[in-house]
């Protein structure tokens, strides 16, 4: 989806290094409009993310900034009110407020609808949070979904050109259930769960 958005609509792109693990990076040599990375620095206070070397995206004359839907990272805050006083765009690009416990307490539930309502756009993975966003004050209108930002017209093609096959079979020498993982190697995702169910199945005889 970045080197469609690189080649066709000829965005700038900064990247952020805010996992704070070391995991391996996007490759970023075959991408279209890569300007550069700003580092991150968690701050003391309430999980806030600062980035360096920001002033060279206020620097370029910008119409319309895609940032992240994550209120902790300062950077976004200052894009949306850059954009604001200048009428440039912002969308959003973001899962939305996932659940209700996110916005009980009423600092919080501030903080997040003036977050969200700042964005001209909002480009939402999904529609589940759909409700909880209205509720905060974000206008349905304003929501665009992008499920998950998936090149569905080359899974389609994979898809239909999968045929059946004995190479797991012949390369293991069993039939047994086969999970496979596609994300991030990090610890917020408990992929260590799946070789903790592994251990178990096996202490109780239904694995060899």
């Amino acid at each position: 989806i970045y080197y469609k958005m690189g080649k066709e609509l000829k965005c700038d792109f900064f990247f952020g290094d805010t996992c704070f693990q070391k995991i391996k990076p996007f490759d970023t040599n075959f991408l279209p409009g890569f300007i550069g990375t700003i580092h991150a620095k968690k701050l003391r206070i309430g999980g806030l993310v600062w980035y360096s070397n920001i002033a060279k995206i206020f620097q370029r004359k910008y119409t319309h900034f895609i940032v992240t839907g994550e209120p902790r990272y300062l950077i976004n805050w200052l894009i949306l009110i850059y954009a604001k006083l200048t009428g440039k765009k912002v969308l959003m690009w973001t899962h939305g407020v996932l659940n209700k416990s996110f916005i009980v307490k009423k600092p919080t539930r501030l903080l997040y609808s003036y977050f969200f309502r700042m964005a001209d756009t909002i480009l939402q993975y999904g529609e589940h949070p759909t409700p909880i966003m209205e509720e905060i004050g974000c206008h349905k209108d304003k929501i665009k979904y992008i499920h998950n930002s998936l090149d569905t017209a080359l899974h389609t093609h994979i898809y239909n050109s999968i045929a059946e096959s004995d190479i797991y079979l012949n390369h293991f020498n069993n039939n047994n259930p086969v999970v496979i993982y596609i994300g991030r190697i990090q610890t917020r995702k408990r992929v260590g769960q799946l070789v903790d169910a592994v251990e178990i199945l096996r202490n109780k005889g239904i694995m060899a």
